[in-house]
């Protein structure tokens, strides 16, 4: 009788008198099952998850609850419980019993979906994902799943699936600013530039993936030369609440190289220390530093060793010129994006002479094997002398080497020299 006045109250939405009124009966019966089961209902209708997961795991305990309640909806509705509470291998032990005794139950299949993305194993989820979708027309799917679903699949870098899935997604939940981030970045990561720049400028709204979007903007603007907007875009990515390390540094690198193209050296040279002082072993962050570094002092030699192949080899040719006066260029071969070679000509009196230059525009000393290289490659042109600019320093065993060999070596003072009467 007190069973059937509490079911009539729940039907009414008396729920705190059929609560107490349920919880008496089981002061007096504590292993009544359908008083168990009422109050596990009204429970998870009303969310509290830790209440409910309780009464249902006394459930699957109590012979009579297994023998009258369908085992694998109670294990459902542990899973259920379990996974709003965040335990989410609790949730799978259930949810897999269940998924055993039930293979088909889509709601089983959709929980399974959920918690193996929760859990970070994106590919088993997307295995369940699959199978719910290809049950769709006997489902209904709601606005967690789909989203998840999206977000799954950008995960796992099926960007077209992800997009389909969310673009329909937003329409439907303008709102939702984690979905409309994702969806910008998806977009992004597709070549869609510029319609992905809208959802990304709202999408940094969320915090969890605030430095991502910030990125991704400095990326967008980067790729359009603009690099006042991009570096505010980076900066901002560096100073966003638990910016993932990857993100934190990738942002460091390009305000670096944003700095680097436009002439900022010192600057540069920041953004390069802030990086080392993290991850040493970053990109060539090590190398650069030790590059710039040692430019930053020297204009001139700084932006003829940070020219473009094309630029600096017309530099370098006019070096030749006022060293030697009016030649004939024959060959140009770039060893590196570093070092460029010049084999001319050179009328001397009745005769023509070859003569080979080489212009390192790198700061790394130069050693041993490079001169005798290059003293090599002179004897198969047939040249009868050698020119060497570096702006690194030479070894000593390289000095001595070209000391014995018709090689002029011009260092970086020289090379300033030269410099500064071309600009003049």
């Amino acid at each position: 009788m007190q069973l059937a006045k509490a079911e009539n109250e729940l039907l009414k939405g008396e729920d705190k008198i059929a609560e107490k009124r349920l919880q008496e009966i089981l002061k007096e019966d504590p292993e009544n099952w359908e008083a168990i089961k009422n109050l596990s209902l009204l429970y998870i209708k009303n969310k509290h998850y830790k209440e409910a997961l309780t009464y249902l795991e006394k459930a699957l305990s109590l012979p009579s609850a297994l023998q009258n309640w369908k085992q694998y909806e109670i294990l459902y509705l542990a899973g259920f419980c379990a996974k709003n509470l965040k335990k989410y291998q609790l949730a799978l032990k259930y949810l897999l019993t269940a998924n055993g005794l039930n293979p088909n139950d889509i709601e089983i299949l959709k929980l399974l979906s959920l918690v193996y993305h929760y859990l970070e194993q994106y590919d088993k989820a997307d295995v369940f994902f699959k199978k719910c979708y290809a049950n769709k027309e006997n489902a209904k799917f709601d606005k967690e799943f789909v989203k998840i679903f999206a977000i799954n699949s950008y995960l796992l870098n099926k960007l077209s699936e992800a997009q389909k899935i969310l673009s329909s997604y937003v329409q439907k939940f303008p709102n939702d600013i984690e979905a409309i981030a994702y969806f910008g970045l998806i977009l992004y990561k597709l070549g869609l530039n510029e319609e992905a720049e809208k959802y990304l400028k709202i999408g940094i709204q969320n915090p969890k993936l605030r430095a991502e979007c910030l990125f991704t903007l400095g990326e967008y603007y980067f790729s359009k030369q603009d690099f006042t907007t991009s570096f505010a875009y980076y900066l901002k990515a560096t100073q966003a609440r638990d910016c993932p390390k990857e993100i934190y540094l990738s942002s460091l690198y390009q305000l670096a190289q944003i700095n680097v193209n436009l002439n900022k050296i010192n600057e540069a040279v920041v953004f390069w220390d802030k990086i080392y002082n993290v991850d040493p072993k970053y990109k060539d962050v090590a190398e650069k530093i030790n590059t710039f570094s040692s430019l930053t002092s020297d204009e001139r030699i700084r932006q003829y060793s940070l020219a473009n192949q094309k630029d600096a080899d017309k530099i370098s040719q006019k070096m030749i010129s006022i060293i030697l006066g009016q030649y004939n260029l024959l060959e140009t071969e770039a060893i590196d994006d570093k070092t460029t070679d010049f084999l001319i000509s050179k009328s001397k009196g009745s005769k023509v002479v070859l003569i080979l230059f080489r212009f390192i525009r790198s700061t790394d000393k130069v050693g041993e094997i490079v001169v005798k290289e290059f003293h090599l490659k002179m004897k198969e042109k047939q040249a009868v002398k050698g020119y060497l600019f570096s702006i690194g320093v030479l070894s000593e065993l390289a000095r001595d080497f070209i000391a014995l060999r018709p090689i002029e070596y011009f260092d970086r003072s020289e090379i300033t020299k030269l410099l500064k009467e071309i600009q003049n």
